[in-house]
């Protein structure tokens, strides 16, 4: 299934500073940034374990990523990815990941994810059609850190996070074969109160849930 706003998604992971930015194959359709067939050279400061947003904004395609640090690699392409900011819509179509850094690896290979959120993170619905996932570390996919692992096929599915205060909560469902599991602390209201957060993807269901700590 899907991962929730502020998650790791395909855990492209922002470059540091000092990131060498590998160049992929380039598009002859290349002219300006953002324009169709664009190669990503970004190199933008490190901004922790948040993933990094589509650039530029809205929705774009086609395109090839990659950078490399001494503890981090990451590669992807997309045939069209991307959120437009003005409706909350979220398209990625035909896109394959590899990430190795930051104690967490990732693959993963999507046919098509259409999905909705609100800029500031409290709702998001997502569905995916023909996705094929791997991952193993320490980077959640609901934005906490602890540990996870999880390997799986999706036909299609459909999932949803609903965030109040301190509080959220995930449901999903779908046709796949999927095992996957985490758990970890988060901060998502950044009030200084970690949040104890658990996921699980078993066959058609996916589940979780962040609550703050009362104690």
């Amino acid at each position: 299934m899907t991962a929730p706003v502020g998650s790791r998604l395909d855990s492209p992971y922002p470059p540091a500073d000092g990131e060498e930015s590998l160049a992929c194959t380039q598009s002859p359709l290349v002219s300006e940034p953002g324009s169709i067939g664009e190669v990503s050279t970004s190199s933008s400061p490190s901004e922790g374990m948040a993933p990094r947003p589509p650039s530029p904004e809205g929705i774009h395609g086609p395109r090839a990523d990659a950078h490399q640090l001494p503890d981090d690699l990451y590669a992807g392409a997309f045939a069209v990815r991307g959120r437009d900011p003005k409706s909350g819509l979220e398209v990625e179509v035909f896109s394959a990941s590899v990430h190795d850094g930051h104690l967490q690896g990732d693959t993963q290979l999507v046919m098509a994810r259409l999905g909705i959120s609100s800029d500031d993170g409290h709702f998001n619905a997502r569905g995916e059609a023909l996705a094929l996932k791997a991952h193993l570390g320490t980077q959640n996919p609901d934005g906490s850190v602890g540990v996870n692992a999880g390997i799986g096929a999706t036909i299609v599915g459909i999932e949803g996070t609903a965030t109040l205060g301190p509080v959220s909560g995930t449901v999903g469902v779908s046709a796949s074969a999927t095992l996957a599991a985490s758990v970890g602390i988060r901060d998502g209201d950044n009030d200084g109160k970690g949040e104890l957060c658990a996921r699980a993807e078993f066959g058609l269901w996916t589940v979780g849930a962040c609550m703050e700590r009362f104690w």
